[in-house]
């Protein structure tokens, strides 16, 4: 709000400067040219000025925000928890297709790394063809896709099936499929594969589920941690892979080498993804 306003103010100046008594609206093109090089110039100025004041207007703006909407009532605080849940529907769908991405690229780009079952499933589901095929529209389908196709990883089935994605997932499901109202299903089955959502979100039979920042974060959390976790397993089974391929005189000398974090693409077997 106060940026808005000195914003406003510097736009203002900077019309007087250049057209005097005339109003913005009326400006030329030429005109606006001028107009707002010179008000740009004054808010870095504004900026720079207010800069050892910038965290307390900050911590003024968010008091302010949260007593509006303590006086608003409801309406506000529906319109905030909407925002909330959605941003978890949101993060399923990026885990979603990160976890569908990964298993499909890893195979086209490295098919040597993979037996002709896999390469066949994978033909077929990228033909849209009849067969067996990969599929990742379920926790149990792209559970069994990454068990045919990193044969039976450990490391990755684990965190296909831990309860941070668990979590992640049962909370979307009941908000697109049954808006957000718990049901017998959610209680017993979800709950086993989550049971953190018991202090996350204290469902009750019958009613809608309650989200705050607090627990909206600790399940965004939990999920995104575990896909970064997804990563690094995948990563490294194409990593011993690939040095399975090297002579045997030349398998450890990996070992010599600085290791470059994981998200940055540039270690060996990501590069080869």
């Amino acid at each position: 709000m106060v940026i808005n306003q000195q914003w406003a103010e510097a736009c203002t100046v900077a019309t007087m400067c250049v057209i005097k008594d005339r109003s913005i609206e009326s400006a030329t093109s030429d005109e606006l040219k001028l107009i707002i090089p010179k008000a740009q110039k004054r808010m870095a100025k504004v900026v720079e000025r207010d800069n050892e004041n910038l965290d307390h207007r900050l911590e003024m703006s968010t008091e302010m925000l949260e007593q509006h909407i303590m006086c608003c009532g409801p309406f506000i605080h529906g319109m905030f928890e909407g925002i909330l849940k959605s941003l978890c529907i949101q993060a399923w769908t990026a885990i979603e297709v990160l976890i569908e991405d990964l298993h499909v690229k890893c195979i086209e780009k490295n098919p040597g790394f993979f037996g002709s079952e896999v390469l066949e499933k994978h033909e077929r589901t990228k033909a849209k063809l009849k067969g067996q095929k990969f599929s990742f529209r379920s926790r149990d389908k792209f559970r069994d896709a990454y068990k045919v196709a990193f044969e039976s990883d450990s490391t990755n089935h684990d965190i296909l099936l831990s309860s941070e994605l668990a979590a992640i997932v049962v909370v979307r499901n009941l908000l697109v499929h049954k808006g957000g109202v718990v049901d017998l299903i959610f209680l017993d089955d979800d709950m086993r594969e989550a049971p953190q959502l018991k202090n996350h979100l204290n469902p009750q039979l019958n009613t809608r589920i309650k989200m705050d920042g607090t627990s909206t974060r600790a399940i965004i959390d939990g999920a995104v941690s575990k896909a970064y976790e997804l990563l690094r397993a995948v990563d490294r089974w194409m990593m011993a892979k690939f040095l399975a391929t090297l002579p045997k005189w030349s398998q450890n000398f990996h070992l010599l080498s600085r290791p470059v974090p994981y998200v940055t693409g540039r270690r060996a077997a990501i590069h080869l993804i």
